[in-house]
Formats: C-alpha cells, sequence, structure tokens
C-alpha cells in the first residue's frame, strides 16, 4: 500500500493550542464536518492499474483526525464526480461508493 497526505497549508488558522487544550477556530462546526487535508491511498502499492477509483481512492483528513471518503454520504451518485453503476467520471468519490454500498464495487 501506498499513500500521500496533503495538509492545509493554513491550519495553523484553523486550530490553535491554548493550555494544552485544543480549540477549534472554525467553531461554527465540530471538527468532524471540517476537513484540513487530503489522503490518497493507493491499495496494492506500485501495481498496476494505478487509476483513480480502482485502486486509487481519495479521502478527507478531518479535523478530529478521522478520514472520510470523498463523496460520502451519497455525494458519490450526484454532480460531477458520479461512480455508478452507469456513471464514473474522474473516480474520485468511487471509494465512498464502495464503502457505502457494502463493500461492493457497483461501477465496471
Amino acid at each position: 500500500m501506498l499513500y500521500a497526505i496533503d495538509i492545509d497549508p493554513n491550519i495553523d488558522a484553523m486550530i490553535a493550542d491554548k493550555s494544552g487544550e485544543r480549540i477549534y477556530l472554525k467553531a461554527s462546526q465540530p471538527p468532524n464536518k471540517y476537513s484540513y487535508g487530503t489522503v490518497l491511498i493507493d491499495i496494492n502499492g506500485k501495481a498496476e492499474p494505478n487509476k483513480m477509483g480502482r485502486d486509487v481512492f481519495l479521502f478527507k483528513l478531518m479535523a478530529d483526525g478521522s478520514l472520510n471518503a470523498y463523496g460520502a454520504n451519497g455525494g458519490w451518485d450526484t454532480g460531477s464526480n458520479k461512480c455508478n453503476a452507469t456513471t464514473i467520471t474522474d473516480g474520485c468519490s468511487c471509494g465512498a461508493s464502495i464503502l457505502e454500498n457494502n463493500l461492493k464495487v457497483i461501477y465496471q
């Protein structure tokens, strides 16, 4: 497996540490509702096909440290990032499609 992590360069503006207590400056939302980075995971390392939605998947790194698949909560089946039985655009949301369909690949 290979992975890459891209942290938002403005992270210091989002999170501050005061007296050992973590304070989220985007206080209007809880920390699991906004991301401060992106994680790209290739589940079979250098082996092919090395294609988004096939063996490479995109996740958002949330402020609380959790990962959310790009296109989670049904977003994989709407808009310009579809990944369903009939349409795959760029493959970015195919990880969410798999996770939300009982770990089944529903696309060709």
